[in-house]
């Protein structure tokens, strides 16, 4: 039998199901027109950068990785803590310096406070302080840019630990302008990141090969993870936020990165326009101790913790072994 063009504009539903049906008899291509378009906003913490070297590998890090982002073409957004710009009380300039690398590119600042201490653990009046300590730097940067200061981010993705603290320093970073800035694909690059700078630090290559080599197809499965909890909570694969740190192993594998990122059929945009998705109008009522992602905020916070999709992904034992980090 013959279908006409004609027949499928007419019975627009019935020709869908056929070129289904004939794609799985024939071997016609068809999966590739349903992929899903998929959206993520690329954010990146603890600038000017982490690492258990000195500062000049941080800006050699940050060289790196800004050009790397800025070659694939990705709007990223990166979350300081001016702590870092500060040797003991005395502002270093070659620090801002690192900075500016940033917003020269044409990229986003946030605040992730002074010091980066717990916000759990803290006093109110300590976490007010962590944050207008925290922003006087950026703001000025930013000053210079079309951008102004108006994400924060919470250290270890701590939002208080009680309901009436929560709720207190949500509303002293709206009096201050901010939108908190949530993570939907959290991931543990830090310890991977550590990892690295250590077989850097002890000169091991292969070790160092092996974890790149590691990395982003866990990044990957991380990213299958969150799809699939974004279809049990939402019904649909909502506009992704992908935590990563200013690091090393960052620098070295982004383009890697971007390709997986394209590879899944991943566009990224800016933060504000991963935002705009109406899933982050949804009531965020956790106030627990973890610091977890928005979907476990969401799912735990509305007590329907059977939601949650179960063997979340976790770095492999041989980075953590060679991280040495104790109570991981």
């Amino acid at each position: 039998m013959i279908l006409s063009r004609r027949f499928f504009m007419k019975n627009a539903s019935l020709g869908c199901v056929l070129l289904v049906f004939f794609g799985c008899c024939f071997g016609v291509p068809v999966a590739a027109a349903r992929k899903p378009v998929r959206t993520v906003a690329v954010t990146f913490d603890d600038l000017p950068g982490s690492s258990i070297r000195d500062f000049a590998a941080k800006r050699a890090f940050n060289e790196k990785l800004v050009a790397s982002v800025k070659r694939q073409g990705v709007p990223a957004i990166g979350f300081v803590n001016e702590g870092q710009c500060y040797d003991g009380e005395t502002l270093e300039p070659s620090r801002i310096e690192i900075l500016r690398l940033w917003t020269a590119a044409g990229l986003e600042l946030g605040n992730h406070t002074r010091t980066h201490r717990d916000f759990n653990v803290l006093s109110l009046e300590d976490i007010k302080w962590e944050v207008t300590e925290g922003e006087a730097i950026t703001r000025r940067l930013l000053g210079t840019t079309p951008w102004k200061l108006r994400f924060f981010r919470h250290p270890f993705l701590h939002t208080g630990g009680n309901a009436e603290k929560k709720k207190a320093i949500e509303a002293f970073l709206a009096e201050r302008g901010y939108r908190i800035a949530p993570v939907t694909i959290d991931d543990e690059d830090w310890i991977f990141a550590r990892a690295y700078e250590l077989a850097l630090l002890d000169g091991d290559v292969k070790l160092q090969r092996r974890i790149r080599d590691a990395y982003v197809p866990y990044l990957a499965t991380v990213f299958d993870y969150y799809e699939r909890q974004s279809v049990v909570l939402f019904g649909r694969e909502i506009s992704q936020i992908l935590l990563l740190h200013s690091n090393q192993l960052n620098a070295d594998t982004f383009d890697d990165v971007a390709k997986m990122l394209r590879h899944r059929n991943y566009r990224t945009i800016p933060l504000e326009a991963a935002l705009n998705d109406p899933a982050y109008a949804t009531p965020d009522e956790y106030h627990g101790p973890a610091g977890i992602s928005w979907f476990h905020h969401w799912i735990l916070g509305a007590g329907k913790k059977q939601l949650l999709v179960p063997n979340e992904p976790h770095s492999p034992g041989f980075v953590r072994v060679a991280s040495r980090l104790t109570g991981i």
